[in-house]
């Protein structure tokens, strides 16, 4: 008995060795790949952007308005992310200013001209979320930081019997600022961010008795919008919000002449077009 039991013994292992792994013993290697090997390791976002802005420049030591217009801004905003979820934002408009007022009242025998430009480049870090009911639509954050510049000038002909003549307001400096995206349904998403400068150079400068002059002063500036997307299958998309963005000046003298504290400002509604890649 003990001669033929090795066989046997032999034979049971061999079948135990051969016999195919339950399927439970396999479910702990199934997610060994990383499920964003599928994602694009940098996806592109471009779009046209169309900004009708209400602007003002403000002095406390004027007494109020000095200078309201409006502004046909046109421009472009860029954005890459990247699967490492680090990224850059660019955003630029320019346009020409009108309907010119002030201190309330509408400019009479002046030949006006004006630009505004409003510019900034960050870079980001992103964080996403899925949404409990739906996990295919990702709740996205970002924090930023970068710099930014917001200048308006005008120009003015027969001023005063003085020629021509030009005031301008330019403002820079780092910003830092928070993002996010909300789909609240398939294809639409609702949109909101905010930026704060926490040390702006102004620079203003201007015609006093006769001669240009020109002062810089510190200050604070935001920048803030909130708005709707929708995206199509085809990842063509269209948008529609509004943007607020203002300057802040502290204490500033031309010549002796008390200019600020003022702030210089832009708000109304945007639409942008572009497409994602």
């Amino acid at each position: 008995m003990r001669g033929a039991s090795l066989p046997l013994v032999i034979g049971v292992v061999l079948a135990l060795c051969a016999a195919p792994v339950p399927v439970s013993a396999q479910s702990s290697v199934t997610y060994t790949v990383p499920i964003n090997t599928r994602v694009s390791p940098v996806t592109y976002t471009i779009q046209g952007v169309y900004w009708a802005s209400s602007s003002e420049f403000f002095s406390a030591p004027g007494g109020g308005n000095l200078d309201t217009w409006t502004s046909q801004l046109y421009g472009i905003d860029f954005r890459a992310d990247t699967r490492s979820h680090w990224g850059v934002h660019l955003n630029g408009v320019t346009g020409s200013e009108g309907n010119w007022a002030f201190a309330g009242a509408a400019p009479v025998g002046l030949s006006l001209g004006g630009t505004d430009t409003i510019w900034s480049a960050d870079v980001s870090y992103l964080v996403q979320r899925p949404l409990p009911e739906n996990p295919l639509l990702p709740v996205t954050f970002r924090a930023f930081i970068g710099y930014g510049e917001a200048k308006g000038s005008l120009y003015a002909g027969n001023l005063l019997g003085l020629g021509s003549a030009s005031l301008t307001a330019d403002s820079t400096g780092p910003r830092v600022g928070f993002d996010f995206s909300y789909p609240f349904q398939s294809g639409w998403w609702l949109n909101a961010g905010v930026a704060y400068a926490p040390s702006v150079s102004t620079t203003v400068s201007g015609p006093v008795n006769g001669s240009t002059q020109s002062a810089t002063a510190t200050g604070t500036g935001w920048d803030a919008q909130a708005s709707v997307r929708y995206t199509s299958a085809a990842r063509w998309n269209v948008e529609v919000g509004y943007r607020f963005v203002r300057e802040i000046q502290n204490d500033l003298r031309i010549s002796g002449v008390a200019i600020c504290p003022c702030h210089t400002q832009w708000e109304g509604p945007f639409i942008a077009v572009g497409a994602s890649f």
